[in-house]
């Protein structure tokens, strides 16, 4: 379901509305989110509200650190920015692959487009969220991908 977002605090709004719940249910172990959008669409601003839901006061785009992790107590929270990604051969020596054999990981990926969904694990929940800019309006769909195996 596509909604329609006027102002910053209605898109804050909405993350703790949305995606939070997600987050904190038990079942949700391991949790992908794959931000889709243009640039200046709001992708970042999407994680630095969510990290401001639990606590944080700051967050940033790591387009140039390429990922950041905010550590909270049962979890941690990855953000990787891949727009600067030239293949995925380039995230070989970057961690990217290796959080996936952690018990818990909530990882939400910028530019996600940048990789393929096949290579992601099976076992995770993968939600996508389209982020579609139209003037100062945002027009946003989250919706939960079923990978065929």
């Amino acid at each position: 379901m596509k909604e329609t977002i006027r102002s910053l605090l209605e898109f804050r709004r909405w993350v703790e509305r949305s995606i939070v719940p997600i987050l904190k249910t038990k079942e949700n172990s391991k949790l992908i989110f794959l931000l889709k959008g243009p640039m200046g669409a709001g992708k970042t601003e999407l994680v630095s509200s969510l990290a401001r839901c639990f606590g944080f006061t700051e967050a940033s785009s790591p387009t140039f650190a390429l990922s950041h992790r905010y550590e909270l107590q049962s979890f941690s929270i990855d953000h990787w920015d891949l727009f600067r990604l030239e293949s995925e051969d380039d995230l070989e020596s970057s961690g990217f692959w290796d959080q996936w054999s952690q018990k818990k990981y909530c990882v939400f990926i910028e530019w996600s487009e940048r990789i393929s969904v096949l290579n992601l694990p099976r076992e995770a929940q993968i939600f996508e969220i389209q982020i579609e800019l139209e003037g100062e309006i945002r027009k946003i769909n989250l919706k939960k991908l079923e990978l065929q195996l």
